[in-house]
């Protein structure tokens, strides 16, 4: 462990994890404590987690924020990274999270958090960045205070974009559709991210939690279960903002973090969610980048959700109007006396069949004479119940063509997501491939060499890909091997060499 690092007296290590150590700090002329932060002894001489590194420092160093851990110092000791940042006296969210019961917090304790988080957001997206990593680990509690920490992958709209890692940029169970699916991220993808950590806090549980990446990409399709099946204390409107900012097309979430605050708090409050709030523009320009980080996004093709919910909505339509058809129809007359049921009468359908009205008699005749009025009905009555089981035979036809459009809108549905994941893990393979062809023509031939070997040896692969990555592997081999020619070496010559001993005489 260090014992200095510049300025910094070392006192003991705060915290270990995968890719970085955080070392405890004091300034000895300042008598400040500080969090240290650096790169792993193994990992110190990786170029791109040193970039890594150097741009978190970057990103933070211009946010002075509340609800933003504040960065003190950038210090290069020896060849290695050091970030001096502020020490919060505190725990993660997830760390909170995990103490409470069920893993979750009430509504009244959870949303007042949440809502620094939002601010600590919307002034990063202010400053032209995307964070592109919030989650309950990344959020640090210290009593009725939070700080949004690590930028070690914040997107920053005035610098250049860093050499995608052949890897996803993320936390897999807090990404957006975008982020899995290779895309180009804007502000928006911090909202959705956002409110996935605001469904944990409140349902005490991940909203997905797929381990394969297919089956990711699907769950962002479906979305996540409804919360306040998990959760009924929660009003309508709270959810229904919740579920706007969840939505897996993103022109379709809420145009910034102020109008995301503003529907949670009216649903809270009890109010309903107006759909008109998604599309209004801010009216302060630091609630979004005044330049969106994103030149013409792509168009986003149908959901699968869609496409069900446009089948039923056509099922509900066609069973609608074969009700007012049958309800347009003459009711029997109110008059007429009931027929007495025998074995052979079928029993009464809720169907309202035609039947003529008697004309109206203004002395009522004798009995002989009504049997014989009624006479003509019985007559009647086969050509009745004919009647009557065509309406029935023809409505039965209508609901099941009903079913059958139905069934081929869920058939098209899982079409369309098993078509979106494909598309999704192709992209995927082309841009890890379309990085090792930039680092070639960039003549970065060992970064190319080791991103192709990578790449070569996952299992995961296609076998098209794999043979992609063998040939640009040798392709790597042959300009490093060019490079190493280009190196002169000039003649070794040992001048502290002895010289040679005279002949020894025979005695």
């Amino acid at each position: 462990m260090h014992q200095r690092i510049g300025s910094y007296r070392i006192e003991r290590v705060l915290a270990e994890g995968g890719m970085g150590l955080v070392y405890k700090g004091r300034h000895e002329s300042l008598s400040r404590d500080a969090a240290i932060k650096t790169l792993l002894p193994k990992d110190a001489g990786d170029a791109a987690l040193r970039q890594r590194l150097l741009r978190e420092a970057q990103a933070q160093a211009r946010l002075q924020h509340p609800n933003i851990v504040s960065v003190y110092d950038l210090i290069d000791e020896k060849g290695e990274l050091f970030i001096a940042m502020e020490l919060v006296e505190g725990g993660t969210l997830e760390a909170l999270l995990q103490q409470r019961p069920h893993g979750r917090l009430p509504l009244a304790e959870g949303l007042p958090l949440f809502e620094q988080v939002l601010g600590a957001l919307e002034f990063v997206h202010g400053e032209r960045i995307v964070h592109r990593d919030v989650k309950p680990s990344n959020v640090i509690v210290c009593g009725s205070r939070v700080k949004l920490a690590d930028f070690g992958i914040a997107l920053l709209g005035d610098l250049p974009r860093m050499t995608a890692s052949m890897h996803l940029v993320g936390s897999p169970p807090y990404m957006s559709p975008e982020q899995l699916e290779g895309k180009r991220v804007d502000h928006r993808t911090d909202i959705y991210s956002a409110a996935l950590v605001l469904y944990r806090i409140l349902a005490g549980r991940p909203p997905f939690e797929a381990k394969e990446y297919l089956a990711q990409v699907q769950e962002r399709v479906a979305g996540p279960p409804a919360l306040r099946a998990l959760v009924p204390e929660l009003s309508s409107g709270f959810c229904d903002a919740l579920a706007v900012a969840l939505r897996y097309d993103r022109e379709q979430r809420f145009a910034s973090v102020a109008a995301f605050r503003e529907a949670l708090r009216e649903g809270a409050a009890g109010f309903l969610f107006q759909e008109a709030k998604t599309v209004e523009t801010p009216a302060v320009a630091a609630e979004v980048p005044a330049e969106p980080l994103v030149i013409a996004p792509e168009p986003e093709p149908r959901s699968a959700v869609a496409v069900v919910a446009f089948v039923i909505a056509g099922a509900f339509l066609a069973a609608v109007a074969v009700l007012t058809r049958q309800l347009d129809r003459q009711p029997f007359p109110v008059a007429a006396p009931p027929q007495k049921l025998t074995s052979m009468t079928p029993p009464p359908l809720p169907i309202i069949l035609e039947a003529p009205a008697p004309a109206p008699s203004p002395v009522r005749p004798e009995p002989e004479k009504r049997l014989a009025a009624e006479q003509p009905a019985v007559k009647k009555k086969p050509r009745e119940d004919e009647e009557q089981r065509g309406l029935v035979s023809d409505a039965l036809r209508e609901v099941e063509a009903l079913r059958q459009q139905v069934q081929l809108g869920l058939k098209a549905a899982e079409a369309e997501i098993e078509t979106r994941a494909r598309e999704a893990e192709e992209a995927l393979w082309a841009s890890r491939l379309q990085d090792i062809e930039n680092e070639l023509r960039a003549e970065r031939w060992p970064e190319a060499k080791r991103f192709a070997t990578r790449l070569a040896n996952d299992p995961r692969a296609p076998e098209a890909v794999v043979a992609r990555a063998n040939a640009l592997l040798q392709q790597a081999e042959d300009g490093l091997k060019d490079a190493l020619k280009d190196i002169q070496f000039g003649p070794t010559t040992n001048t502290s060499r002895k010289p040679s001993s005279p002949p020894r005489k025979d005695r």
